[in-house]
């Protein structure tokens, strides 16, 4: 009897361990990214990487989107981080700059977008980020449209549970 019950002390334990895990991989946190340039500490709030729903051809079977939010005390930038720079349909303005328009589905709200990318690299930047960080703290979930070469639409499904404290804990620390 007495190794049955070890037995089931390690279940529950390992099971704890990975309910603790998981709730601590899929919430939007916080960190701080020294800027040498400036001296000065940039906070971020970031959302757990997502995967997109229908992207399914090489070299993007595998691309993941996060949300992030970064802020230094004065300005605030708001963009999509993707593992691999996203081969999105843009205007181009400036060089490998180029203009971005997808749409956003904020709970129940459709609303369009405008965001850019710079040298064709793996950020998109919202050109709206204080209209977005409203939404980003009003909002349960958000999903992305984006509209990639040679592959059409493409959505991203983000999770904003703990988006709104986690924007609040970096803009506290400026005061």
């Amino acid at each position: 009897m007495g190794s049955v019950a070890i037995i089931i002390a390690c279940v529950v334990i390992l099971m704890s361990a990975l309910i603790a895990f998981l709730v601590w991989h899929f919430r939007w946190h916080t960190r701080a990214i020294h800027n040498i340039m400036i001296s000065q500490d940039v906070w971020e709030a970031y959302s757990p990487y997502t995967s997109a729903t229908e992207c399914r051809l090489i070299p993007y079977e595998d691309v993941k989107a996060q949300v992030v939010v970064r802020y230094d005390g004065t300005d605030e930038v708001v963009g999509i981080n993707f593992n691999w720079p996203p081969d999105v349909v843009g205007i181009p303005i400036s060089g490998s700059t180029q203009v971005v328009m997808g749409i956003v589905r904020w709970d129940n709200t459709l609303e369009r977008v405008t965001l850019v990318q710079t040298s064709l690299g793996p950020q998109l930047f919202f050109l709206d980020p204080q209209k977005v960080d409203e939404r980003l703290r009003t909002s349960k979930s958000m999903i992305l449209e984006l509209d990639w070469d040679r592959i059409g639409p493409v959505h991203f499904v983000f999770n904003l549970k703990g988006a709104s404290k986690a924007i609040r804990k970096i803009h506290g620390k400026y005061g």
